[in-house]
């Protein structure tokens, strides 16, 4: 979808934002909490972005409300992939078999 300025929805760069918000809610209150890694995040959202479902959702977006709608299902997505990328990564069979692919 367009709007009267000529912007796409669902836009990538407004899901990451609110994927980015999600994942640093709270953030204060633990010290323990890492920063975003943006790589990450801009990688996945440009992965989500190709993906086919992607690519049906934002066919079918005919007005802002649904590409909200949209937007955030994907932000919601994003936020699941990444934690789950950032839990695997600290699982010590994770760590073990990636100090044998750099030997």
């Amino acid at each position: 979808m367009k709007d009267s300025v000529g912007s796409a929805y669902p836009m990538r760069a407004l899901v990451r934002h609110k994927a980015k918000a999600k994942l640093l809610e709270g953030v204060e209150l633990q010290d323990d909490c890492p920063l975003v890694d943006e790589a990450l995040l801009r990688d996945l959202a440009t992965t989500l972005f190709q993906s086919n479902q992607a690519q049906e959702l934002y066919a079918q977006c005919h007005s802002r409300q649904e590409a909200d709608e949209v937007e955030n299902r994907f932000a919601a997505e994003l936020v699941d992939i990444y934690q789950q990328i950032k839990r695997q990564k600290t699982d010590p069979l994770v760590q073990l078999l990636n100090e044998l692919y750099e030997r």
